[in-house]
């Protein structure tokens, strides 16, 4: 069946990303964010400012989507170049962000001030943000179109569900690696950090899930069909 390969690539936790040519503009930019990246008050300020932008076009794409599907009879072929495009620059915008998030991150030692902490919890939380809505989103498209709409934009929602974890992971990486130094020893704003990263990686399960996550649910639909 025509989904077999869309379940399989959304399983895949991580994708390549490919090197973009860069203009002098993009170099200096490179240079300006390599240089922060000594700084880990100044790489985490950076991450925070780039991932609320990614926030809000998220939220501003998503609406697009909701506001198309809403209006629109669930067999309706028109809504599919709007889905598309609206999907691909969510897709588009995580990947540019996580090229960018990477070195960032990476770069970060293992102890991090208070005012660091700070600002890793509020970048969770943003990221918390994103994937809850492109999780209610992809919900709401399962939920709502019908099977022959969904096979059209198969691999738009394979691109996003698969940018996913690669978003989060840099981030992720970090904390559980500031944890594992600590052991047993995890208070006050660690503790509220690993709260929320705990929760964010689970919600990444429940949308990878092959069973019960929205793979799951897309296939069950699939298969409903067929039958």
């Amino acid at each position: 069946m025509k989904f077999t390969g869309f379940f399989a690539a959304a399983l895949a936790f991580g994708t390549a990303l490919a090197a973009p040519a860069h203009s002098v503009s993009d170099v200096q930019a490179l240079q300006k964010r390599s240089e922060c990246s000594q700084n880990s008050g100044c790489a985490l300020n950076t991450v925070l400012t780039t991932v609320e932008h990614l926030k809000a076009t998220v939220k501003s794409e998503i609406e697009l989507i909701t506001t198309t599907v809403s209006g629109a009879n669930g067999n309706d072929q028109d809504v599919v170049p709007i889905i598309k495009v609206a999907l691909t620059t969510i897709t588009g915008e995580i990947q540019v962000v996580t090229g960018e998030l990477l070195p960032l991150v990476l770069g970060l030692g293992d102890k991090l001030t208070k005012a660091e902490l700070s600002l890793v919890l509020e970048i969770l939380a943003d990221l918390k943000v994103i994937v809850g809505d492109v999780k209610g989103c992809v919900t709401d498209l399962t939920a709502n179109l019908s099977v022959e709409i969904l096979l059209e934009i198969e691999l738009e929602i394979k691109a996003l569900l698969g940018c996913l974890g690669p978003l989060v992971t840099p981030v992720l990486t970090l904390v559980f690696g500031l944890v594992g130094k600590l052991g047993i020893h995890v208070t006050g704003l660690l503790k509220q950090v690993l709260t929320i990263a705990i929760g964010l990686k689970v919600t990444l399960s429940e949308i990878l899930a092959p069973v019960t996550g929205l793979v799951g649910c897309l296939l069950g639909k699939v298969l409903g069909q067929a039958l």
